[in-house]
């Protein structure tokens, strides 16, 4: 498939939108909360949350600003090098339009040859990236699995409350998988972004106790364009709803059972870290496979100008160049435009 500023276009901001909904979901997890408990494995729990916090408190100060001046600047400079050298290709293309020369010929095949680099250093930026969050990702999933085998381990000892802690993680298993899909779909919004990000961190109380505390509190995050907020909204109507079920039942028991009961609400905090990690590969693949293509095509271009014998050999070559340079001028207008986005937050406590 050839290269498209618009496929590309869409690939970028698909792979923003992820960046951005990681960064959301690291900050939801600096804000979850659990009381304290007078039990031994409150200490060790709340010491695996402090892991994950402190990861995602690092990855939150540099993942996006990685994005930006590493794979954004990188296609940025891609357009840059097509544009400042369509004079000097154009004015040996309409050269060779009038006599062929082989001397013109190999100044041609040594102009686009350094077109090559910079559009290589995008598939490697973006390969730096995946490494950064592969690693990212390796290190998350260690506090994020101590948890659940803490939390599995609590909870298998209260075997009188087993309906109670099986209905509850039930619970929070479907509001998960709600709210990856509401969050999907907002996501996919930021395609048609025309004003800044608003983020949205939500805290989701699991366990409340009288006075308007909790004694376990989720965090929930997501990213969206400002015109979103009606979708910000249903999302929000979706999470009262479970949490309102969830607190529901956790009233029923005694404050450390409404704890122990509720525990799996903080794996789902950093469960969102990880799922949101696997987003950003994919989009990010994708949009590598974009510029791997276009690697391609602008290397048979220089091999099909190297081996031209006559001029109308080499002029065949024109018309791509001429169509890169132009998807590739939208594709750094559309670049510009999404770069340094105006971001506010906003916390919403539901409970």
């Amino acid at each position: 498939m050839p290269f498209t500023a618009a496929a590309t276009n869409a690939q970028i901001d698909s792979g923003m939108s992820a960046v951005l909904l990681l960064n959301s979901s690291c900050q939801a997890v600096i804000e979850a909360e659990i009381s304290e408990v007078s039990s031994p494995w409150y200490d060790q729990l709340d010491q695996e949350l402090g892991a994950a916090e402190e990861l995602v408190i690092q990855w939150r100060r540099s993942g996006f600003l990685y994005f930006q001046t590493e794979v954004l600047d990188a296609i940025d400079a891609a357009g840059q090098a097509f544009a400042a050298s369509r004079a000097q290709i154009d004015g040996l293309y309409a050269s060779l339009s009038q006599s062929f020369s082989a001397e013109l010929a190999a100044q041609l095949v040594a102009a686009l040859q350094a077109l090559e680099p910079p559009v290589q250093a995008i598939s490697g930026q973006i390969a730096g990236y995946l490494a950064r969050l592969a690693q990212f990702e390796k290190q998350m999933g260690e506090p994020h699995s101590q948890m659940q085998a803490t939390i599995a381990a609590v909870q298998a000892e209260e075997a009188s409350l087993k309906a109670q802690i099986d209905a509850i993680n039930q619970q929070i298993a479907s509001l998960q998988q709600q709210v990856q899909v509401d969050r999907a779909a907002i996501a996919r919004a930021q395609s048609r972004r025309r004003s800044g990000i608003l983020e949205t961190i939500f805290g989701v109380v699991l366990a409340p106790i009288s006075g308007g505390l909790s004694l376990v509190l989720v965090g929930i995050g997501v990213a969206s364009i400002v015109e979103a907020q009606a979708m910000i909204d249903q999302m929000q109507s979706q999470i009262r709803s479970y949490q309102q079920t969830i607190a529901g039942d956790a009233q029923m028991l005694s404050r450390d059972q409404a704890i122990i009961a509720t525990l799996n609400g903080l794996t789902m905090s950093t469960g969102l870290v990880l799922s949101d990690m696997d987003g950003i590969e994919i989009a990010l693949d994708s949009l590598r496979a974009s510029w791997t293509a276009l690697g391609g095509e602008l290397a048979n271009v220089v091999d099909e100008v190297r081996r031209a014998t006559s001029s109308q050999q080499v002029i065949v070559s024109q018309a791509w160049y001429d169509s890169a340079c132009g998807e590739l001028a939208l594709v750094v207008q559309h670049v510009d435009g999404i770069r340094d986005p105006d971001m506010s937050t906003r916390r919403v406590l539901i409970r």
